[in-house]
């Protein structure tokens, strides 16, 4: 897994890749809030791979969503022990 900080929709984010996964989180004292994320490899399972691994890297943060983005996002959310995928994920 690949960490760099982008400026990116005006705003300082890092930008994570994994595999066929490209992923834009922003960084605040507790929480990590992802964007956005896009795969090239829709139903591998490594989405949800990448949450698991930045949950483990930064073990002091809450994982958050902006919004439960769409059915996909909302299982693999859940996968991970969100109940509401606008919640954190722990």
């Amino acid at each position: 897994m690949e960490i760099e900080k982008v400026y990116y929709k005006n705003m300082d984010l890092l930008e994570v890749k994994y595999k066929g996964v490209i992923a834009h989180f922003f960084e605040g004292n507790k929480h990590l809030t992802l964007y956005d994320v896009e795969s090239t490899n829709k139903g591998s399972g490594e989405v949800q791979k990448m949450l698991q691994l930045m949950m483990e890297k930064y073990p002091d943060k809450k994982m958050k969503g902006t919004t439960p983005l769409n059915p996909i996002m909302e299982h693999i959310y859940k996968s991970l022990g969100s109940r509401n995928p606008a919640d954190s994920v722990e």
